[in-house]
């Protein structure tokens, strides 16, 4: 055999090793794999298919839009409204807008072929770093989407989704939040890339695509990375996030403490810091679904005698049986002015602290317990019950008081009782105009005809409804938000029975004047009411003649 071929020979045995070689895997401490992995080599070089048609293509539609359901073609370009966490997501697409007020539908969207750690309602490791992740590719795309359309006067998406009905379904088994694969772009000039699989190739979930499909062939994909990620035990495969707190050292302490030392003891959204688990004693003063409006039941220690007591809310989350749990304990008031004793974390979502991942089993070391005073010396032996204010009732705000936005801040984080006026609004001028999701562009705003409306619903059934109001004989904006989980929900028929009649006529309800209860939040660079279940028992909302 001559000298070449045998070269030859043995260059094609040394590639043919070193293609059957796996990809190595990186030994890392806890502190780098904080850090993201630069080579993505998956997602960089898997191709969306769909990139060419997207224009004129509708992802969603039916609900209370003009789109009919036999005219989506699901997949299409969206702009980001909000990210939820590491696999939850609300988007707004062009055209996609309710019939009556005139205003975007958010397409809330659980991204296929994932499954995120928890980092809302429930904190697990590595879900706060994957929110985060997630946040920062997304926001990225549509600012810079926001800037290329402004420079272009015509409107630049860089972001789409993309399903396959078919095999993927259409909704979730909720029903309220649609399926889909997030495909972005860095800008319009950059290729595509599929976040589904960069949060599987990064770690940040297992791989959870078991389907195969012909118009989102990705299964073969994400199945390879979801096999090195297991031999390397990257992230949730086995590596510890060394911002959780595994230990979960407890923390015992009030909700005044909470909101003054948050920074010490709360959820990091920028490091992805678990924050300490808490242990909170406090009176319930409210209930919305399953979450509940609190307050402390004692000053604490850097108080001064006549300060107030301070109110958080604490989320729950969905099916959490908090309000059935609460309602055994005092079925008269439907578990309002409970004391309870149970674990949270204290959390931010939009600028307002909060307490979420409540542990809501009623047995083991971390039970949710309804304090009494039959039991106050077993759970608590050197706290007494005759110390505690149990008193729920609401602090009362004078609209008179009220002058400014500062004076409604003045209340942040409580529970109060005042009077509104229902206010009408067009759609860029109810708040939204603040929202950096609007699918409607600068250039874009005057092209439509002006819709006027003192309500707007938001999800799908059960609706969330927002209502336009300010404080009653003021032009304080200060809205009321009834979220989705309210039982009974405040439907819009409360504040006039004529309302979805022929008889309706917005100008009626304008002229009435409410009282109503519930706790202040931030909303954008202002305030709102948000509302609690059994209105009617409670007297919370009623009309002043």
């Amino acid at each position: 055999m001559k000298k070449n071929q045998i070269i030859l020979l043995a260059l094609i045995a040394l590639f043919s090793l070193s293609s059957c070689k796996e990809r190595e895997c990186i030994v890392r401490t806890p502190a780098e794999a904080n850090i993201d992995f630069v080579d993505t080599p998956y997602t960089d070089s898997m191709k969306f298919a769909q990139a060419g048609s997207l224009e004129g293509k509708k992802f969603a539609g039916g609900e209370a839009s003009a789109i009919l359901p036999s005219e989506i073609d699901h997949y299409g370009y969206v702009s980001l409204r909000s990210v939820t966490d590491g696999d939850t997501a609300n988007f707004i697409q062009e055209g996609f807008v309710d019939q009556v007020t005139n205003t975007d539908i958010s397409i809330k969207t659980r991204f296929l072929g994932i499954n995120t750690p928890e980092s809302t309602a429930k904190v697990e490791p590595w879900g706060k770093k994957a929110s985060i992740f997630v946040r920062n590719k997304l926001t990225s795309a549509q600012e810079k989407a926001d800037e290329e359309s402004l420079a272009a006067g015509r409107k630049i998406c860089n972001i789409a989704l993309v399903t396959d009905v078919e095999n993927f379904g259409e909704r979730d088994t909720s029903g309220n939040r649609w399926l889909a694969f997030v495909w972005y772009r860095y800008d319009s000039h950059s290729e595509w890339r599929c976040l589904n699989l960069e949060i599987v190739e990064q770690a940040y979930s297992m791989n959870q695509l078991f389907t195969d499909s012909n118009f989102c062939n990705y299964r073969k994909t994400f199945e390879e990375v979801d096999k090195y990620n297991k031999r390397c035990r990257y992230r949730v495969y086995g590596e510890i996030d060394d911002g959780y707190d595994y230990t979960e050292q407890i923390v015992e302490t009030n909700l005044w403490y909470v909101i003054n030392n948050f920074d010490e003891l709360g959820i990091n959204d920028e490091t992805g810091s678990s924050g300490f688990m808490l242990h909170v004693l406090a009176l319930v003063v409210g209930i919305q679904g399953d979450s509940l409006y609190l307050r402390d039941i004692e000053l604490d220690d850097e108080q001064n005698e006549g300060d107030t007591l301070a109110s958080l809310y604490a989320y729950a989350g969905f099916n959490s049986a908090i309000a059935s749990i609460l309602n055994n304990a005092n079925p008269e008031t439907k578990g309002v002015g409970s004391v309870v004793y149970f674990y949270a974390r204290a959390t931010i979502f939009a600028k307002n602290i909060q307490l979420s991942d409540i542990q809501n089993k009623t047995t083991g070391k971390r039970a949710f317990r309804v304090i009494n005073e039959d039991n106050v010396e077993r759970y608590l032996p050197e706290r007494s019950w005759a110390n505690f204010n149990l008193d729920y009732s609401s602090v009362r705000v004078e609209p008179s008081s009220i002058t400014s936005q500062e004076d409604i801040g003045a209340y942040k984080y409580q529970w109060i009782d005042t009077e509104i006026d229902l206010r009408k609004v067009s759609p860029y001028t109810d708040d939204e105009n603040e929202d950096k999701g609007s699918s409607r562009i600068q250039f874009a705003v005057g092209a439509e005809p002006l819709i006027e409306y003192w309500v707007k619903t938001s999800g799908t059934t059960p609706y969330a409804y927002s209502y336009y109001a300010k404080i009653a004989g003021t032009n304080i904006i200060c809205n009321l938000r009834a979220d989705a989980s309210l039982n009974p929900q405040v439907v819009p028929q409360i504040f006039d029975p004529n309302y979805g009649e022929e008889s309706f006529n917005i100008d009626d309800v304008l002229g009435k004047t409410f009282h109503v209860t519930g706790y202040v939040v931030s909303y954008f660079e202002r305030y709102q009411i948000q509302l609690a279940n059994n209105y009617q028992q409670f007297n919370y909302i009623y009309e002043v003649i």
